[in-house]
């Protein structure tokens, strides 16, 4: 009964350990130029991400993978100010890592707070006719 006891004990140890997400080391997050026209988000150095004239509901988008009707709520200009965000990781992650470290980051700096949530949608119908292609164009 004992051991049993420890191995519980070490397997939520262990659990616990695992759970506690990696963070950016060091991370800048600034306003964009007015004139920038490009958006970007990708590797940054070392391991990290770099965000290029994003909105935050871009960024949501991208971290979490979801689509923008997923996204509700929030102040009006999570959808028009745009940041340019380069995070540094103190040793490189793991590729699927570094959207939960950005998810962190974005959780932490613009202090969001993230429920998930059904919503009734309306369903667009799905058009599956099609035209045929004329006689001619058939090979």
């Amino acid at each position: 009964m004992r051991l049993c006891f420890w191995v519980v004990a070490c397997l939520l140890l262990i659990l616990a350990c695992c759970a506690i997400a990696q963070e950016f080391e060091v991370a800048s997050i600034k306003p964009a130029a007015p004139d920038e026209r490009r958006t970007f988000i990708g590797p940054g150095p070392g391991g990290g991400i770099s965000v290029t004239n994003m909105t935050l509901k871009q960024m949501i988008q991208n971290a979490w993978r979801i689509m923008p009707f997923q996204i509700s709520g929030g102040p009006a200009w999570i959808d028009s100010a745009r940041y340019n965000v380069v995070a540094k990781p103190e040793k490189k992650p793991a590729p699927e890592e570094s959207m939960r470290m950005l998810q962190a980051l974005l959780e932490d700096r613009f202090r969001l707070v993230i429920h998930p949530e059904t919503k009734e949608m309306r369903k667009r119908p799905v058009n599956t006719a099609f035209r045929s292609a004329p006689e001619s164009a058939h090979p």
